[in-house]
């Protein structure tokens, strides 16, 4: 099978001693339940869940504290599905701005809702660089301060001006989708920017990927395609055999999937501290 990439780099700024959880969904959907819910609450499944209680200890009274929704589970079962999160209309972060440019789009943010999490940066800037035909590179910042970046692997700084396999589009109400020309409907990268969490310490990005064909995300010693049924994988290096489901010697933040085309398409996370992704169906 001839598979096509279409890579994309994502790069992500923090400052040190930052946690990074990154949740990947596949496209399929279980049954879910909900009783007595608001209506901004009323998602289609379970599945459709997007965890706003991250830290340990959640309770009903601090998620709602938050703005968030808490539910049972119906028939679902994992150790990764939240009781808390995000509502349907839920805004952390509003868009301010957005430029188009011809080889790149800039976006600014600022917190409306805090995420209670740790210290919330207040401004944040989005930056969606057309790196080539075939690659773009998404870099979010804090927008008043500069922060570490991590130093390797060195990606050059370039940009593209030419035609693209691919285009990039952001709503007013921050819905970021990377998708190819030759099939649009074909979204290979989706993420809402107003459940982003950015703070001094913790930062998470939930996506949506076209398909579960699901593939990286190493070192792990696993199968070769990644489980989506609510599996998480942390990323931080031991020295240690290789034992099933346990991070090994080095840290590969790279995904790479098939979509429903059976194209290829790869996530690069720049990342150098501690990594933890969720992949859950929706």
């Amino acid at each position: 099978m001839l598979l096509r990439l279409i890579p994309l780099i994502l790069s992500v700024t923090c400052s040190q001693a930052q946690h990074f959880s990154w949740n990947a969904l596949g496209n399929f959907s279980q049954p879910g339940h909900f009783d007595g819910y608001d209506k901004k609450c009323e998602l289609a499944s379970v599945a459709d869940r997007f965890d706003c209680y991250p830290e340990p200890g959640s309770t009903q009274q601090g998620c709602e504290a938050k703005g968030c929704c808490w539910g049972s589970l119906g028939d679902a079962s994992g150790p990764n599905i939240p009781f808390c999160y995000y509502p349907a209309d839920y805004q952390g972060y509003v868009l301010d701005d957005l430029d188009y440019f011809p080889d790149h789009i800039s976006a600014k943010l600022h917190r409306k809702v805090p995420s209670g999490i740790d210290k919330d940066v207040q401004s944040v800037a989005v930056s969606i660089v057309f790196y080539g035909n075939d690659t773009a590179r998404i870099t979010i910042t804090d927008a008043t301060q500069t922060r570490f970046t991590p130093p390797v692997p060195k990606i050059s700084t370039r940009t593209h001006r030419g035609s693209r396999l691919y285009n990039v589009s952001i709503s007013k109400d921050g819905q970021l989708s990377v998708y190819r020309l030759d099939r649009q409907s074909m979204i290979i990268f989706h993420t809402n920017l107003s459940r982003l969490v950015f703070t001094d310490q913790f930062l998470q990005l939930s996506t949506l990927l076209p398909s579960d064909y699901v593939y990286g995300l190493g070192e792990q010693w696993t199968t070769l395609r990644r489980n989506v049924n609510w599996t998480s994988h942390f990323f931080f290096n031991r020295d240690r055999p290789p034992v099933r489901g346990q991070n090994l010697y080095g840290t590969h933040p790279f995904l790479l999937g098939v979509d429903n085309d059976r194209k290829g398409y790869g996530v690069f996370l720049h990342n150098s501290n501690a990594l933890e992704t969720v992949l859950q169906p929706t």
